[in-house]
């Protein structure tokens, strides 16, 4: 039985056993499912934590550091699908000063965050051969 047909039983049970609108009841339980699958769909971190909702207050502007230990950039953004889930970290890589930096998308799924930095477990050559943010090539 799928849970829309789940909820709207349920639904319907409560309307006549406690005289509750039926019709309000199926959107509580529509809106909780909806919910439930937004937390299914999140992705979590290489180390398993979840994703926190506000990443980029959290994230941006921390520091990357590589599986070496070496500090390779900064975060300068994240980037969400349609539904608004985190799927990719923006990394600012290279550059002197500001100038000739690169960016990379980074899977959420390959970073490690930490307190105060986030740990990018590749080599320097992994990382440079990640694709841009919005390069088409990646889907």
């Amino acid at each position: 039985m799928t849970r829309s047909l789940k909820g709207l039983i349920f639904a319907l049970m409560l309307s006549v056993f406690f005289g509750i609108d039926a019709h309000a009841a199926n959107a509580a339980a529509q809106e909780t499912a909806q919910a439930r699958d937004m937390e299914s769909k999140a992705p979590s971190t290489a180390d398993g934590q979840p994703v926190p909702r506000d990443a980029e207050t959290v994230w941006i502007g921390l520091p990357l550091v590589n599986s070496d230990g070496k500090t390779i950039g900064t975060v300068a953004g994240i980037l969400r699908d349609n539904e608004g889930i985190v799927r990719e970290v923006t990394a600012e890589t290279g550059g002197v000063m500001g100038f000739f930096t690169r960016r990379r998308a980074i899977p959420v799924e390959r970073i490690v965050p930490e307190e105060k930095r986030i740990v990018v477990p590749m080599t320097d050559q992994e990382i440079e051969e990640m694709p841009e943010p919005g390069d088409a090539a990646r889907q």
